[in-house]
């Protein structure tokens, strides 16, 4: 090894043996309650109960745990790729209502996030305090738009676990507590495959551009971490297997061409807001060009440590994988008019762009904060001005929960026809028998949640197996050739919702706009109707 490379180990060694452990354990678990705070308050205000996600997620464990309920519905019955999350926080489901469960589950979610986030900024930030004002600024970043739809603050489902598990593994490895950093990262692989195993690439990747920049050999790197990192990774697997296991089972012993319809649909259709870059808005690339460059032109403003250094080494990472992502994505559309279409798209199912989505906004609210707090330059930051900056991060994190969200409201309805849409379902629950099949053929947000009953296909619940989301296609594709056959004489008759119910089993369908239909409805309100098409 040469004296340049000891040296770099040294330095290294010295950061990552003195971390920010003055912090008394109540001052630490002061902060955290005030970071899982802010948490909760952007979660309450910006993702009301049910949020986007919670019927999909919340609905799919409550089935895992009771078969019997909503039996029969395409989603509830397909594979479950999330399976320790059904197993943990779906097994609530049993003795808590789907509301009460979402809420018990933010509570552990965020709470598990706060500790990770809280260790992971203890080692980036000087001041113990200024955890709690990334949090505040990332906040107000994440309120201010993403790149491909991910988000970290809101509901409860896997990945928000995931990302907790990848923050604590991140401070471990920090601390060169591999053994650690195995078992967290394991634990997040096994809540969330894909980001687990991002992080892990990413880890990777940067540990690769670390040894290659700071040109250390890598015999002595091996020869100085060889064993921890090979009982890390040991640690990191079988952790990993609970989770692992079930989503390698959706790759695998499926038909050829199943799997490539499905994978086209999936990232060409269902999910190209999230696997498409070429359907991500003008407005994100811009809103995260303009991150990149605040951060470039803020990094030499502020004083460098080798954790930080370390750091900004994996959200470089994270923008490498996005960027490959974004060259395989590259080309005409549709996506099938692509050179090896196939490869390409079964790539880009794969989420390239999720954690540079999240960690560019928690790079830059680094920087941000290094920049003021600890300027690389003498410059004396009096107290007046302190109190100000506090002041500005205060003010973020307000502007974030009065900012505007879709998601404040995912139903997309009006006040009154949310409620005439949960009365009309809750109508359901208690008027029809539990293994009833219902469609709704307009409006169609968490009929699962509140009617308790099976659906024969829903656009939002697409299952995640190839021949499940080639069957969710198929039955869409009915519903809507049937509507337009059944519509061509003007009016929907019985002879029509007949020949509906025999070609779906559907029971029961909830409309508003569609028809006009030749058939008294069971039930109605100011916004909804409700027929019953299985004794036509």
């Amino acid at each position: 090894m040469t004296s340049s490379s000891g040296d770099v180990l040294s330095s290294y060694h010295e950061d990552v043996a003195s971390p920010f452990v003055g912090t008394g354990w109540v001052s630490r678990s002061l902060i955290t309650l005030c970071v899982f705070l802010s948490f909760i308050a952007s979660s309450a205000t910006r993702r009301p109960v049910p949020s986007v996600n919670e019927p999909h997620y919340l609905c799919k464990a409550k089935h895992y745990w009771q078969p019997d309920w909503c039996s029969g519905d395409l989603f509830l019955e397909s594979s479950n790729p999330h399976q320790v999350f059904y197993q943990t926080v779906g097994s609530l489901t049993q003795w808590l209502t789907l509301e009460q469960t979402a809420w018990a589950g933010r509570l552990l979610a965020l709470g598990c996030l706060s500790i990770g986030w809280t260790r992971l900024f203890l080692r980036l930030l000087k001041s113990p305090w200024q955890c709690l004002a990334a949090a505040w600024i990332f906040l107000l970043l994440q309120s201010l738009g993403n790149f491909s739809g991910e988000w970290l603050i809101g509901g409860v489902e896997s990945k928000v676990l995931a990302y907790a598990f990848v923050f604590l593994g991140l401070a471990d490895a920090l601390d060169r507590r591999w053994l650690l950093t195995g078992l967290w990262t394991g634990m997040a692989i096994s809540f969330h495959p894909i980001v687990g195993l991002w992080a892990v690439v990413a880890g990777a990747l940067s540990a690769v551009g670390w040894i290659m920049i700071k040109k250390v050999s890598l015999s002595q790197v091996m020869s100085k971490y060889g064993r921890p990192f090979i009982g890390s990774s040991i640690v990191l697997v079988l952790t990993s297997l609970p989770g692992l296991l079930p989503a390698m089972r959706l790759l695998s012993g499926n038909d050829p061409a199943i799997s490539a319809k499905a994978d086209m649909l999936q990232v060409g259709e269902r999910l190209a807001h999230h696997l498409d870059p070429a359907r991500f808005p003008l407005e994100s690339y811009r809103y995260y060009g303009l991150m990149l460059i605040l951060i470039v032109l803020l990094w030499r403003l502020g004083q460098r440590t080798p954790r930080r250094d370390l750091f900004t080494g994996f959200v470089g990472a994270t923008l490498v994988i996005a960027l490959v992502g974004a060259m395989i994505g590259w080309g005409p559309r549709p996506l099938s008019l692509l050179p090896f279409s196939g490869t390409r798209v079964w790539l880009l199912k794969f989420y390239p762009f999720r954690l540079a989505d999240l960690f560019i906004p928690l790079l830059l609210t680094v920087t941000v904060l290094t920049a003021v707090f600890e300027p690389s330059k003498a410059r004396e930051l009096t107290a007046g001005r302190f109190r100000f900056v506090w002041l500005l991060c205060a003010a973020a994190f307000i502007v974030s929960l009065l900012l505007p969200s879709p998601d404040q409201n995912p139903s997309r309805m009006s006040a009154s026809a949310k409620g005439d849409w949960i009365a009309a379902c809750e109508w359901l629950r208690q008027e029809t028998p539990t293994d009833s099949l219902v469609h709704a053929a307009n409006e169609n947000w968490a009929v699962k949640w509140f009617s308790h009953r099976a659906e024969y296909v829903n656009y939002k619940d697409c299952p995640q197996d190839a021949a499940g989301i080639v069957e969710w296609a198929r039955r869409l594709r009915l519903i809507n050739q049937w509507a337009r056959e059944s519509l061509t004489e003007g009016t929907i008759s019985k002879a029509d919702l007949a020949t509906l119910h025999d070609e779906t089993g559907i029971d029961y369908m909830i409309v508003s706009r569609f028809g006009p239909i030749d058939m008294k409805p069971i039930y109605s309100n100011n916004s909804f109707q409700i027929y019953d098409i299985h004794d036509e």
